[in-house]
């Protein structure tokens, strides 16, 4: 999937995405902390949800792909600040004359609408994703003045998995629903009637100035309760033997070098102590002496910026997560390769 960058349009081939779909810091932050300790069940519960939020939006994206937007600007993922409050969108498509908002869900099994309000079984649910989209759709038309300016804004709940089941007495309810059975029906039909030129990525740039960081996450991990080291990429393992520039996992024999252990302690530590000032004793601290203090200092120095406060020097990741770090390494160049055991 071509992906083109978070704060420049780029248009050309038969893809026009804006942003990329990256991992939420939530989804970073269970992640990371599932490696280095044991979850709860609330934690475990609220880990599993994120993950299928997840799964579901990249699913949207790959039958979006399948389907074709080259007549369309994707926003995907972005939290945007309207007034006072901040709202999240799962994905926007921007064409000259239109903005359609999509409200992503992966939900399964049996629901039904009673009164205007979603029941699976006789459970309610709280957060009704219809008045989420509402809500979502309201926000942007604050934004982008749709009678000002000649441009329709309407809103879709997209249902993308195919065990989702929905019954309803209400008819006029279907227009703002599209199930998986219907999505790529959907995406052409939407395709087709549009075309992205200048308008479009003005709209783009009305929504970018309006964009901030998600302001509703702020769970930090207590240092004394995640596990301490470095372990296996591929299988999650501590059991590692070092040699002079890799680790060897004892469990399925994945060879790494040491560049790739301290980066990825490095993105963990981002993950679980967002706000902390990450320093060299820290991390040191953090993979429990595994790895030499200059070999921390320069893999710090490669993928991290340096910024001083007062005395103090400490690091800030340039990437995202581990995987968007490791996308920009010129593997040609690494001295040191990782070895992946495929037979595991």
């Amino acid at each position: 999937m071509k992906i083109y960058s978070h704060s420049k349009v780029t248009m050309g081939g038969d893809m026009v995405f804006i942003n990329p779909r990256k991992k939420s810091r939530e989804l970073l932050y269970y992640e990371a902390l599932k490696v280095r300790s044991h979850l709860s069940q609330d934690e475990l519960y609220q880990y599993e949800v994120v993950v299928k939020g997840y799964e579901g939006e990249c699913l949207y994206d790959d039958l979006l792909d399948e389907s074709g937007h080259n007549n369309l600007l994707v926003l995907r993922d972005l939290y945007l600040k309207v007034g006072q409050s901040v709202t999240q969108f799962d994905s926007i498509l921007i064409s000259d004359y239109e903005l359609k908002v999509n409200e992503i869900k992966n939900f399964s099994g049996d629901y039904k609408y009673v009164n205007d309000q979603l029941f699976k079984g006789n459970q309610t649910i709280s957060d009704d994703p219809l008045h989420q989209l509402g809500r979502a759709t309201g926000k942007i038309k604050r934004l982008v003045q749709p009678d000002k300016n000649r441009l329709l804004v309407e809103g879709k709940l997209i249902y993308v998995n195919d065990e989702f089941y929905l019954t309803s007495d209400n008819d006029m309810l279907w227009k703002n629903i599209v199930a998986r059975g219907n999505l790529k029906r959907y995406f052409r039909q939407v395709n087709s009637v549009s075309s992205s030129g200048d308008r479009a990525e003005k709209l783009v740039e009305i929504l970018q100035n309006h964009e901030v960081d998600n302001p509703y996450f702020n769970l930090k991990a207590d240092f004394n309760r995640v596990k301490k080291g470095v372990y296996c990429g591929q299988c999650g393992s501590f059991h590692l033997q070092k040699d002079r520039f890799h680790f060897v996992c004892l469990s399925c024999g994945c060879k790494e070098s040491n560049e790739t252990h301290v980066l990825r302690a490095i993105c963990d530590y981002q993950h679980l102590f967002y706000d902390d000032l990450m320093t060299r004793s820290k991390l040191y601290d953090f993979v429990d002496g595994k790895v030499s203090g200059k070999t921390i200092w320069r893999v710090l120095s490669k993928f991290c910026r340096i910024v001083k406060n007062g005395p103090s020097t400490y690091y800030k990741l340039n990437y995202h997560d581990f995987n968007e770090a490791m996308a920009a390494i010129d593997i040609s160049s690494k001295r040191y390769k990782d070895i992946i055991n495929l037979n595991n």
